[in-house]
């Protein structure tokens, strides 16, 4: 199977954050912006979270999809399990 390609695209657009989500800019901020008020463009200027419902879609277009699906409980044991190691 061949390698799957990045949408160019989304890959302008989108940037992942640490935690995993997906940052992008806002729109309506190209030209006729003297009828916009100042609290307006400073509002648009922002850099804003995709939606959760719209994350699977971004996801799938920068293939980080596997991260995204809930693979089961953790295999990391806390100090309240007993290991397995010998003392």
């Amino acid at each position: 199977m061949p390698k799957l390609k990045t949408h160019s695209g989304a890959a302008k657009r989108f940037k992942k954050t640490a935690s995993g989500k997906f940052k992008r800019g806002q729109s309506k901020m190209r030209h006729i912006l003297t009828s916009k008020s100042n609290t307006t463009k400073a509002r648009l200027g922002k850099i804003v979270l995709v939606s959760k419902a719209d994350t699977p879609k971004v996801a799938s277009k920068l293939f980080e999809s596997s991260r995204l699906k809930n693979n089961g409980p953790s295999k990391r044991k806390g100090p309240w399990e007993p290991s397995n190691r010998a003392h």
